[in-house]
């Protein structure tokens, strides 16, 4: 089943929505990986927010494709993912007491 996934995000895929099943995010580090997933977590709650919002009456406010794909460009790099991931890491591992290394 992970194959099928792997091979289902393609090349330049980060993350994917597995219906159903939750989130699958990948990276070349684990930082990279955790982190996005705390990103499509964020993303996830946001769009909920704002679906329950909209079911309210409020009018959705797209993000223009450009926004989007700039934002893209320059915050989905290997070294920014693994960078901004590195504190949430270093958080769990402080927090587990070092319990994950047994």
């Amino acid at each position: 089943m992970l194959l099928t996934h792997i091979e289902s995000i393609g090349a330049n895929g980060k993350g994917m929505v597995l219906r159903n099943h939750g989130l699958f995010t990948v990276g070349s580090t684990v930082s990279e990986a955790c982190f996005l997933m705390t990103l499509m977590e964020r993303a996830c709650q946001c769009q909920l927010l704002a679906e329950a919002a909209a079911a309210n009456g409020l009018q959705k406010v797209f993000i223009p494709d450009e926004s989007a794909k700039y934002t893209f460009e320059n915050s989905s790099d290997p070294e920014t993912l693994y960078w901004e991931g590195q504190p949430d890491l270093e958080f769990e591992a402080y927090m587990c007491k070092g319990e994950h290394r047994n």
